[in-house]
């Protein structure tokens, strides 16, 4: 039975059996990264900010924004960092 055609990149990660970026996100377990979560949700929102409210080092603050980022846990808008996970 020959399958339908891929219409969007939803099609094509139904095919491969993955999930589309986001449907997991979650809590991350980089300890970085919840620190990130913390900060964000008590109204830090500027890497500056996220900085002095972590202790992050500005390489750590970075990785973990990335790892967020690539999880679909944060955007960052005209450097301002929101989270985008579901309160």
């Amino acid at each position: 039975m020959a399958q339908p055609p891929a219409t969007c990149s939803a099609d094509v990660l139904e095919v491969l059996g993955l999930e589309p970026p986001g449907a997991t996100a979650g809590a991350p377990d980089d300890p970085a990264a919840v620190a990130l979560l913390a900060a964000i949700a008590a109204g830090a929102g500027t890497p500056d900010e996220l900085t002095r409210t972590t202790g992050l080092a500005a390489g750590e603050l970075a990785a973990a924004l990335a790892l967020l980022e690539l999880a679909g846990a944060v955007t960052v808008d005209e450097g301002v960092v929101r989270s985008t996970i579901a309160r």
